[in-house]
C-alpha cells in the first residue's frame, strides 16, 4: 500500500521556520566584516616642486586633484631653483635636504623637479598622472596595523602637537610632522614661469622629524611661519634610513 505524504500543520511550520533561520545565517556569513581604520591602507604623496621650474605646474595640478580620508598630499618647494631668476616664496632648505635624503635612500643619482614619492618608496616624475594613480591604488590596498592619533593646538606663533600610537612604533622610527596650507598662489615675474599665476595645494610650510625611541606617545612643537594660513598637521611614522612610511594621520587646525 502506498504511503500518503501528509504533514500536520505544526510540522510544516517548524520546517519553514528552520529554512528561514538557515537562509538568514547564510546571508550573514556571506557579508564580510568592514575593515577597521587600522587595517585599511594609506598613501602619503610627497611632491618636490618649484615655482622656478616650467615642468612643475602640471605636477602641481596632479597633486591638487588628490583627495580622500586616507590620502595625504604634501607639496615640498625646494630651494635649488631660486638662483635662476625667481625666488620661490614657499621654498625652504629643509625641503631640499629631505629630497636629498630620499635620493640617498632610493639610490638615485641626484635630485630633480617635479618628483613625486608615494609612501617613501615609489619615486617618479610628478606630472605622470597614470603612474601616480597606480602607485596610490597599490598603497591604499596594502593594510597597516599601526594607527597614529594627533592633536594640534596653535598658540603664539607655534603649533603644539600631541601624538599617540596604537602600538609601539618600529625601532628607530621617527614621526615626520608637516604644517600644511591647503592652497596658495603666486604671480611669477621672472624665471621660467614668468608672467604666470601659479596655483598650489597642500603646501608644507614647516617641517620637523621627532625621534620616537619606541615610545607610544609624545609631544612636539612646530614654529609657524609669518603669513601662514596653515590648515592641518600631517604626521607620519617613517624609517629614516629606508624612508619607508608605516602609518599616517592628520589633525585639522
Amino acid at each position: 500500500m502506498p504511503v500518503s505524504r501528509v504533514f500536520d500543520p505544526m510540522h510544516r511550520f517548524a520546517l519553514l521556520l528552520a529554512a528561514l533561520v538557515i537562509t538568514s545565517c547564510s546571508r550573514a556569513l556571506a557579508s564580510p566584516p568592514s575593515p577597521s581604520r587600522a587595517e585599511s591602507g594609506f598613501a602619503v604623496v610627497e611632491l618636490f616642486t618649484s615655482e622656478g621650474c616650467s615642468s612643475c605646474p602640471p605636477a602641481d595640478a596632479v597633486l591638487r586633484d588628490l583627495s580622500g580620508a586616507d590620502l595625504y598630499p604634501l607639496s615640498f618647494h625646494v630651494d635649488y631653483w631660486n638662483e635662476l631668476g625667481w625666488v620661490d616664496p614657499f621654498s625652504a632648505v629643509w625641503a631640499t635636504e629631505r629630497q636629498r635624503a630620499y635620493a640617498r635612500a632610493l639610490g638615485e643619482r641626484g635630485v630633480y623637479t617635479p618628483e613625486m614619492i608615494v609612501n617613501g618608496r615609489d619615486a617618479f616624475v610628478g606630472s605622470d598622472r597614470a603612474h601616480a594613480a597606480r602607485s596610490i591604488d597599490k598603497a591604499l590596498a596594502k593594510s597597516t596595523s599601526l594607527e597614529v592619533f594627533l592633536r594640534a593646538q596653535p598658540s603664539k606663533g607655534q603649533i603644539a602637537v600631541d601624538f599617540e600610537f596604537s602600538a609601539p612604533p618600529p625601532a628607530g622610527a621617527v614621526l615626520a610632522l608637516a604644517l600644511v596650507e591647503d592652497s596658495a598662489s603666486s604671480v611669477v615675474t621672472a624665471g621660467e614661469n614668468v608672467g604666470r599665476t601659479l596655483e598650489h595645494s597642500h603646501v608644507v610650510r614647516a617641517f620637523r622629524t621627532v625621534p620616537l625611541g619606541g615610545k607610544e606617545r609624545g609631544h612636539s612643537v612646530l614654529s609657524s611661519p609669518a603669513g601662514w594660513r596653515a590648515s592641518e598637521i600631517v604626521g607620519y611614522v617613517q624609517d629614516p634610513r629606508s624612508m619607508h612610511i608605516h602609518a599616517a594621520s592628520r589633525a585639522r587646525l
